[in-house]
């Protein structure tokens, strides 16, 4: 197969992936990647996170350009939510994001002027749906590779597309159909990079294998690209000696982890 790679990894569209429904941080209906995350936040011990969640249609918002040949994002005037965090960190990597998550009453996504897709499965069936819907993305417009992140990882490598890209480049068989972050031993397929010929393999594992057993398939088809030097690279960018950087917020215990490290 040739890999139709483009080597300059800032075209290589990048997916994140914010469909999930955020139960362990007993957020209700709401999102993640709503909560605000800025230096100085700190939530308090007795009260629900529900109460922290921005409001984008809210008049305390506005526009904040990330470059002159990008959209702009908006976010909160004072203080930038997770999901803007998140969308700052990548726009060094790549020229073209986008957003899959639900559509919702309050279109809470379409305020970030990026485009949004919404899962092409129901009842959000776990990564592997956002995955496919990347991948249905990327076939659509004729693009090649796209790459995903999760809405939940702030602390990503800002090294992360051109470390996978590079690896599918140098690929000497040139037959890999995907590069799958690795850190200390510990696979984290949700921040990949995919070639758009997966889309049918991996509808059929969803739909009629059944199989959303994100790992698992993502070892069946993605060579493993290791990231253990990116703690002692971005250490410096939060003031500790070292940090996980595939670190993913799951819990109040690990929003406030988070936040420390911005301090």
């Amino acid at each position: 197969m040739k890999h139709n790679l483009d080597r300059e990894h800032i075209s290589i569209p990048v997916v994140i992936l914010a469909g999930g429904q955020s139960n362990r941080l007993r957020l209700g209906n709401n999102l993640k990647w709503q909560l605000p995350f800025y230096s100085g936040c700190l939530p308090d011990e007795n009260s629900h996170l529900d109460s922290y969640l921005y409001e984008p249609s809210d008049s305390s918002f506005d526009h904040l350009f990330v470059d002159d040949n990008a959209p702009p994002v908006i976010c909160h005037k004072q203080n930038p939510t997770l999901l803007a965090f998140i969308i700052d960190r990548l726009k060094i990597q790549t020229n073209s994001i986008v957003i899959n998550g639900p559509y919702t009453h309050d279109n809470a996504l379409e305020a970030y002027n990026l485009l949004v897709i919404a899962d092409l499965l129901p009842d959000f069936q776990g990564p592997l749906s956002g995955i496919l819907t990347a991948l249905h993305w990327a076939k659509k417009q004729g693009v090649p590779w796209v790459a995903t992140v999760s809405c939940d990882t702030p602390f990503f490598p800002e090294n992360l597309l051109q470390t996978l890209s590079n690896n599918i480049l140098n690929d000497e068989e040139d037959s890999q159909k995907a590069a799958i972050a690795v850190y200390k031993q510990r696979t984290h397929p949700t921040f990949g990079l995919w070639s758009h010929e997966l889309y049918e393999p991996l509808k059929h594992a969803l739909e009629v294998d059944n199989n959303r057993a994100v790992n698992r398939w993502a070892l069946q088809h993605a060579k493993k690209v290791n990231f253990d030097a990116s703690d002692e690279r971005e250490a410096s960018s939060w003031g500790a000696k070292k940090i996980d950087p595939f670190f993913n917020i799951n819990t109040l215990h690990d929003y406030k982890g988070a936040l420390s490290h911005l301090t």
